[in-house]
């Protein structure tokens, strides 16, 4: 006879590597970078776990980002840079203001 048991546990959204890691840059893209490009690990972590995800999954995703080579860690581990690769992945192009052309309708 086979007893089933309510679930009490959820599914962890980030358990996947790769879904943990673009998590974990969409995030640092939103994050100020202070001095030198640097964005505090605290700063990416903080707003993952409420986000739903745990410690060993961030760790998971910050290696996965390391290894795709978007991000790069000191080795005291207290912040990342964006790689050349990394940045790549939000870059879009702008047209300076300068050069737009005005949408209004022109008077005549």
């Amino acid at each position: 006879m086979r007893t089933t048991f309510p679930k009490f546990v959820s599914d962890r959204p980030f358990a996947n590597p790769d879904i943990a890691a673009r998590k974990l840059i969409e995030i640092a893209n939103g994050v100020e970078a202070v001095q030198d490009d640097r964005i505090y690990i605290e700063r990416v972590n903080a707003p993952y776990l409420a986000s739903g995800g745990s410690g060993n999954d961030f760790g998971a995703g910050i290696a996965r980002t390391i290894a795709q080579g978007w991000l790069w860690r000191h080795e005291s581990g207290t912040y990342v840079k964006f790689t050349d690769s990394g940045a790549a992945l939000f870059a879009y192009y702008r047209v300076p203001k300068a050069r737009r052309r005005s949408r209004s309708p022109s008077r005549s």
